[in-house]
């Protein structure tokens, strides 16, 4: 974007000005000369969690814009991407040329990989590493391990747990409780001596079961369910 920014006459007056338009009187020869400037075009984008303190718009050429990304609450800025790739914050951005940058944004995790947003949406908001560790409802499973299955850490009876079935002729049915955002992968043995083999994996919600036709013939089978963070 060119943008005119004054003139400077030589010969007559006015010598010079700030506008873009201007009123003389001719008396004689004289030369005016327009100024022009140039502006880039910056686009700013904050990713999911956070906000920029900028707004798109024109940037005089040689200009320094600074930007500060702000991160909410239980998340934390990471890294501007974009025309540039930093990790300043606040970013002193040369406009130099056009320009479009992201803030990036990421959540707070406790050491074992617990989102503190998470555990804030049950109660939790203060000396999260201990929380996340814990076992409030006391049904076996640590806090942070029902975060990986989506279970109510409040909630004994909400836990993730396989039930098997002899089923039908065609295999033994294994089940558990789905839930979104998360992938299954079930494991079978015949012996506890040996090491399970993987019978199915990537199964996600709404799947809740899998029926097992490769040991159909096996009279007893035992079998694991795993739950993944993908």
């Amino acid at each position: 974007q060119y943008v005119c920014v004054g003139w400077a006459m030589t010969g007559n007056e006015p010598a010079s000005g700030a506008a873009s338009e201007l009123t003389m009187t001719v008396t004689n020869h004289a030369t005016l000369t327009w100024l022009w400037a140039t502006n880039y075009w910056l686009d700013v984008t904050a990713g999911a969690h956070g906000s920029v303190n900028a707004d798109d718009g024109w940037r005089s050429f040689g200009a320094t814009t600074q930007l500060t990304a702000t991160a909410d609450q239980y998340y934390h800025f990471t890294n501007w991407t974009g025309s540039v790739a930093s990790g300043d914050n606040p970013l002193d951005l040369l406009m130099d040329g056009p320009k479009a940058v992201t803030a990036n944004f990421a959540a707070d995790l406790t050491a074992n990989l617990t989102p503190h947003w998470w555990l804030a949406s049950y109660g939790w908001t203060t000396d999260f590493e201990n929380a996340s560790s814990g076992d409030e409802d006391e049904d076996g499973a640590f806090t942070w391990q029902e975060w990986v299955a989506l279970t109510d850490p409040s909630d004994s009876g909400d836990v993730f747990r396989a039930a098997t079935d002899l089923g039908e002729a065609e295999g033994h049915v294994v089940q558990w409780v789905s839930r979104a955002g998360r992938s299954y992968a079930v494991y079978g043995w015949t012996n506890l001596l040996n090491n399970p083999a993987l019978v199915a994996d990537q199964l996600v919600w709404p799947q809740e079961q899998y029926t097992d036709t490769t040991h159909n013939a096996e009279a007893l089978m035992l079998y694991r369910v795993k739950v993944v963070v993908p």
